[in-house]
């Protein structure tokens, strides 16, 4: 009697745990923010959505698109937070759906110190440029910058330099040159701005994208859809959303196309 009561109740609480792991809502984010910041902004962001869906949320946080897309292809998120140039292969590969886009169009920095400022991209002649992650939309901004001067890509020494690493590498005169987003470069501190020149490069893409998958709870997606649609902006900067269509995926994916940008696909040996 005693073994059929306790298989019974361990069933029951399996079925109990089953049914709150279904019921999370999953969402992967490729954020850009370093570290404790990156962390303290999802964990604020996980409990404010808790709070307005009213169902547990988990947000997993991925450091760039290879870590992202390899996470997307073993299991799916409910929600991707991505760069548009993982928009194609998530959308025709992975099953996932159009949601918003950031309406800001997403800007890099060429970023060098002040004492030898990148002020054209004619001046990266004869400097040391930190090599990028291929496959990651900054890097395909900043190649596709630098082939639009005939024979400039000869002039510049490339050094292999860890992402996470590159700043302090340019600060140490290990390298003269990086590249990083204007959302990243916008949340350093004043002090080592001050320390800094940038050179703005605007693409044709949007910030981020997001989008969903075509087996997630329909209710919820729209839930989220309209929290963050109409959610104030965390810093002084202004992130406005709008839909995502099919037209701006294919547009996308056209774009990447004809730049023959960086596969991402072979990029991330996926």
């Amino acid at each position: 009697m005693m073994l059929r009561l306790l298989t019974t109740l361990f069933f029951a609480l399996a079925a109990i745990h089953t049914a709150q792991a279904s019921d999370t809502f999953i969402i992967t984010d490729q954020t850009f923010l370093p570290g404790n910041v990156g962390l303290s902004i999802l964990n604020s962001h996980r409990m404010m959505l808790e709070r307005e869906m009213n169902t547990p949320v988990k947000i997993y946080s991925k450091s760039n698109g290879c870590q992202l897309l390899q996470s997307a292809k073993q299991q799916h998120s409910d929600i991707l937070v991505i760069t548009p140039q993982l928009v194609p292969t998530v959308t025709q590969q992975y099953g996932y759906l159009p949601l918003l886009k950031v309406d800001q169009k997403l800007t890099i920095n060429l970023v060098s110190k002040k004492n030898k400022p990148i002020k054209s991209l004619s001046d990266l002649r004869g400097k040391t440029f930190a090599t990028m992650t291929p496959g990651l939309t900054i890097t395909s901004i900043a190649n596709n910058a630098i082939d639009s001067i005939p024979g400039l890509r000869a002039e510049i020494e490339f050094i292999p330099i860890e992402r996470t690493k590159s700043i302090l590498a340019m600060i140490n005169n290990d390298v003269d040159v990086i590249a990083m987003t204007a959302l990243l470069y916008n949340e350093l501190s004043p002090q080592f701005k001050d320390e800094l020149h940038y050179f703005p490069i605007e693409s044709e893409f949007p910030i981020s994208v997001l989008v969903f998958h075509n087996q997630s709870d329909r209710k919820k997606v729209s839930r989220y859809r309209d929290i963050i649609a109409n959610m104030k902006p965390l810093s002084d900067t202004l992130v406005t959303f709008s839909a995502l269509t099919e037209q701006d995926i294919n547009g996308i994916s056209r774009i990447l196309k004809d730049k023959k940008w960086d596969d991402i696909n072979s990029g991330c040996n996926i």
